[in-house]
């Protein structure tokens, strides 16, 4: 019964999201963007008009496949919040269904699909690598599922750190040296912490930890943009995405951890979904 519920419900939201979704691709393919430069060359985040020269004003259309703008309160904006919010249910109907019924595998796809939703619809030519790391996340998402395939489901996912951190590097250049220093100090002591207990999965754990710990570090290259303040969630969900893998590598090599399944679920969705809301622009 509550399975039938979850899937009715689904398929509302799935129905709806897709509608919207429709609709604002087609809505409004170019809008009018003015752009006053300082004296400097400098964009400011807040307008300081006693240092803008005016005659060095520039109008000019802008397509949405060159560079996406965002108002609160469009029409794009609340099907963004739309699919936040089905992200969000989906999350909890998978945690619940977690170990219960073999229909998990499907929500927790239906849940990435949504984030890849939010991705797609806020899409603006200079995020695919972003994209692609969700397409393999997703591809990850099913692998991990399934025990046999857990080392498809981590290579999977090795390679979406690596997309990852290709894309953070081309949207936001790369951090002070001493961000890398000390996330590689955390993830590395974790490393060794767990060594003894990893076996045969010592070598792919260790590349691993580097990949993750080196899209953990550039993500703070978001941190020095100053005209978008959705910059900041991209660390704060590496930073999930990062706690959500060392639950599942805490559970699977030294002890069971209780509230499992909320804790790797709820922290990789959520870390997915804030990476994805930090390049709406």
């Amino acid at each position: 019964m509550i399975l039938k519920k979850c899937a009715l419900l689904v398929l509302f939201l799935c129905i709806i999201n897709s509608i919207m979704v429709s609709h604002a691709a087609g809505f409004g393919r170019k809008h009018f963007a003015v752009y006053a430069t300082a004296q400097d060359g400098i964009f400011f985040s807040k307008p300081q008009l006693n240092t803008v020269d005016f005659e060095k004003a520039e109008v000019r259309t802008v397509s949405y496949g060159e560079e996406s703008h965002m108002e609160v309160g469009s029409f794009k904006f609340k099907v963004t919040l739309m699919l936040a919010f089905s992200t969000f249910l989906l999350m909890v109907v998978t945690i619940v269904l977690k170990n219960r019924s073999k229909n998990c595998v499907f929500f927790k796809a239906l849940t990435t699909i949504c984030i890849i939703s939010i991705a797609l619809l806020n899409y603006s030519g200079s995020e695919w690598f972003i994209l692609a790391g969700l397409i393999f996340s997703l591809v990850g998402d099913i692998f991990l599922e399934f025990e046999r395939h857990f080392l498809h489901g981590m290579l999977a996912f090795f390679i979406t750190h690596v997309l990852y951190s290709v894309g953070f590097v081309k949207l936001f250049g790369i951090p002070n040296w001493w961000t890398f220093a000390g996330i590689y100090s955390i993830v590395l002591f974790q490393y060794f912490f767990l060594k003894a207990n990893l076996g045969r999965f010592k070598l792919t754990v260790l590349f691993y930890s580097l990949a993750i710990a080196t899209m953990f570090s550039l993500s703070f290259g978001a941190m020095g943009s100053e005209i978008y303040p959705l910059r900041t969630l991209l660390p704060i969900g590496a930073a999930l995405f990062v706690l959500s893998d060392s639950c599942i590598a805490w559970d699977k090599f030294v002890k069971r951890l209780p509230l499992r399944n909320f804790l790797v679920l709820f922290t990789y969705f959520i870390g997915q979904l804030f990476i994805v809301l930090s390049i709406v622009t």
